[in-house]
């Protein structure tokens, strides 16, 4: 069997309710809700009510019905009370069917009305609206209320728009026609689309409704000679084996020889796993972080480690054929060309090696080298007797195989994407979404054309076939440009969604955890799901400078000074990556270069508070900690777990979407004092200088997970207002 391998948090509380009054269906089902499977839903019920065996389909079909007249701006007031009916489940449950039912009738209802929000317009403010720095979360110079004594926007239009979108690696693939796509999508977790008219031929379901419970897919589908596979993860691994033809999830055939593929799983583990069961066949445990994912061919299995390590193994036996040491903070996922294995790392470096022996034959420097980009380079790909790739210098190379540069083409923006070929024509996609379209001329290179794909960077690889080049961004929409032309032929989103009037709705839900803007003498700091800090000029929207992390950015920088702070949660190789290390970063808030980093504080979610010389803050590990923002050095900490029943819990795996004691929330001061809550049931008080704990307050301490959780503290007029355990 052949494995086809192209290059590549929220909880929505439903608001419904149940009326007794059934709309006449058959007037409304043939106006179309603009996804074909909830269409076909729609005509079922008319003809057999729920019942045991369609309820999950249903239900979690309706979510996403739901989600698209909510983004679409329809007026959902009218439907709030079926709301706590439709999301817990009664003791009997044909009572729950019921509500399924008047659930879809609602909305019938609605989609016939066409009642949507009307916008209403304010007055043109007078002078400036915003002028008070809000250099931290929640908080002016002066106070941490979350209140700014400006005026604030009057008119209600949008002034300008910044693209922040979400951190996507996993690229389509092509095959006779057909288009096979991944969705991080808790329903819908994948495609098959037309190539040609990116009609959907399939929809392939997991009928979550939850993101923690059903997390979507954030790799690229393999697709066998008779399946697709798709990958999912969250706080535990799920492989779904789909039929190739129909999309619908297939039972796990043990009784097959095995076969097998290959991922990254928990930062430090290769797994070998069937394609048939999707089960482990052998698992490799490393000493160090896996850089993305493992590559194969003819046999061999080969991954890169953060350490500097490339490995070679048998795919078979997972033996170890070759270790080599390059001594560099390698990144990225490894590319395979004839028989050259390419990895790069942080310092602008291209390592060549022998895919045989390992053998280092040539490293490739980029004198432009971009101090802010965690990954200097795309991947690479050959042509003949040449080899691409592009770089976070906004440039794209061509080398020999003996790893002379050819030619240097500057181009408009950062490269991460995987180039691909067609016709003996590159193309190439930038972080200001065009792709070009260029011609090798031997010693230099010239652009054929430019099309602009929308607004949001490409960082999928780009694949491609003799009739279109599929580019994913990270606005999660799947664009299909014919090679000939440059011309778009059609866009999809990734998630499952409608795209009217060059607007995406999306339908299902795939998480994010997008931090807040932080805002300081005119500039807006902006993290995010793409694992970006972008700083913004407030008045035009225009990017003054970007900084690249390894992963989530979930929380709101901070500003102190001249430089920016901020953590992330751990490494790209996993969601949220709570296995990884994590690192920490204060650059210049002027440039966005670096001033100082460090991992010693481990994976950071929250928002650093400052006063007085020290900045504060948490872990996910459960500890706070006071650290001068000059150099990062630690002054004191705290484990919020001392003396509490989740003291002694092993911090070597995450309990649901998170550790036993993380610091989740914010932390707020005063003149002598930070406050803080974390997952060990407490919030806490401490003495800014000497991190003496003055006191500390039960809200939840046997509980494994929630409170006090990520809602911000606030403090005002002495009074600390705080998340309250909800009982019952």
């Amino acid at each position: 069997m052949k494995i086809i391998q192209n290059k590549k948090r929220y909880i929505i509380a439903l608001c419904f309710v149940i009326g007794l009054s059934f709309p006449n269906l058959n007037s409304q089902t043939n106006m179309s809700s603009g996804l074909s499977d909830i269409d076909e839903i729609r005509k079922e019920i008319k003809k057999n009510p729920t019942n045991e065996t369609n309820y999950k389909s249903r239900k979690s079909a309706f979510y996403r019905w739901w989600r698209l007249f909510w983004r679409q701006g329809y007026d959902l007031r009218d439907l709030d009370s079926i709301s706590q009916q439709l999301i817990t489940n009664k003791p009997n449950p044909k009572e729950n069917y019921l509500v399924v039912d008047e659930a879809y009738s609602q909305l019938e209802g609605l989609l016939k009305s066409g009642k949507k929000i009307q916008e209403k317009k304010g007055k043109e403010a007078q002078g400036s609206t915003s002028k008070t720095n809000w250099p931290f979360y929640f908080g002016t110079e002066e106070s941490q209320i979350g209140h700014s004594p400006d005026q604030g926007p009057t008119k209600g239009e949008i002034a300008w728009k910044f693209p922040k979108g979400y951190y996507s690696y996993a690229h389509p693939v092509i095959e006779n026609g057909k288009v096979y796509l991944s969705s991080p999508g808790i329903d819908v977790n994948g495609f098959c689309l037309n190539e040609e008219s990116g009609e959907v031929i399939w929809r392939c379901r997991q009928m979550g409704t939850n993101f923690y419970i059903d997390p979507g897919s954030r790799w690229s589908p393999i697709v066998t000679d008779s399946t697709v596979i798709v990958r999912n993860d969250f706080s535990q691994e799920t492989i779904h084996i789909y039929n190739k033809k129909t999309g619908i999830e297939l039972k796990k055939d043990v009784n097959v020889p095995v076969e097998l593929f290959y991922y990254t799983r928990d930062g430090k583990q290769l797994v070998g796993a069937n394609i048939h069961t999707g089960q482990d066949v052998w698992v490799k445990l490393f000493d160090n972080y896996i850089t993305k994912q493992p590559v194969w061919n003819n046999g061999k299995v080969f991954v890169a480690l953060r350490n500097g390590n490339v490995v070679c193994l048998n795919e078979k036996s997972k033996e170890v054929l070759w270790d080599i040491n390059l001594y560099a903070d390698l990144v990225g996922t490894p590319s395979i060309v004839k028989d050259l294995l390419m990895i790069g790392d942080k310092n602008g470096k291209l390592h060549a090696l022998n895919i045989n022996t390992g053998e280092l034959k040539f490293v490739f420097s980029n004198k432009n080298n971009n101090p802010r980009a965690n990954q200097s380079y795309s991947g690479v790909i050959q042509h003949k007797n040449r080899m691409y790739f592009g770089s976070a210098a906004s440039e794209l190379y061509c080398l020999n195989f003996e790893g002379e540069l050819m030619w240097t083409l500057p181009l408009s923006d950062w490269v991460r994407a995987t180039p691909t070929i067609v016709n003996n024509d590159i193309f190439v996609a930038t972080f200001d979404a065009t792709l070009y379209t260029v011609k090798d001329l031997g010693k230099k290179a010239k652009i054929k054309r430019k099309t602009k794909l929308g607004e949001h960077p490409v960082t999928a690889d780009l694949v491609s076939s003799n009739s279109s080049i599929l580019v994913a961004d990270q606005g999660l929409i799947l664009h299909a440009v014919s090679p000939d032309t440059g011309k778009v032929k059609w866009q999809h989103g990734i998630v499952d969604g409608v795209i009217e009037n060059s607007n995406y709705y999306m339908a299902d839900w795939s998480g994010g955890l997008l931090g807040t803007p932080t805002i300081v003498d005119g500039i807006a700091y902006i993290g995010g799901p793409d694992g970006f800090v972008n700083a913004v000029d407030v008045n035009t929207g225009k990017e003054k400078w970007r900084f690249e992390t390894n992963s989530t950015v979930s929380l709101a920088p901070t500003v102190i000074e001249d430089k920016v702070f901020f953590g992330y949660l751990g490494s790209s190789t996993e969601h949220y990556g709570y296995e990884n290390p994590g690192e920490y970063f204060a650059v210049n808030k002027d440039t966005g270069k670096p001033v100082w980093t460090s991992k010693e504080f481990a994976r950071v979610w929250v928002s650093a508070t400052y006063n007085d010389g020290i900045m504060f803050f948490g872990n996910t590990d459960g500890f706070v900690f006071a650290v001068n923002p000059d150099n990062g050095n630690i002054l004191w900490t705290y484990n919020t777990a001392k003396d509490t029943p989740k003291e002694h819990i092993p911090l070597t795996k995450p309990f649901t979407h998170g550790f036993p004691s993380g610091v989740y929330s914010i932390p707020v001061k005063d003149d002598k004092n930070f406050y803080v809550g974390s997952w060990s049931g407490y919030y806490f008080a401490f003495d800014q200088k000497t991190g003496k704990m003055l006191w500390r307050t039960n809200t939840s301490a046997h509980d494994y997970g929630g409170l006090p959780d990520s809602a911000a503290l606030m403090l005002h007029e002495g009074i600390l207002y705080v998340q309250q355990k909800e009982v019952g």
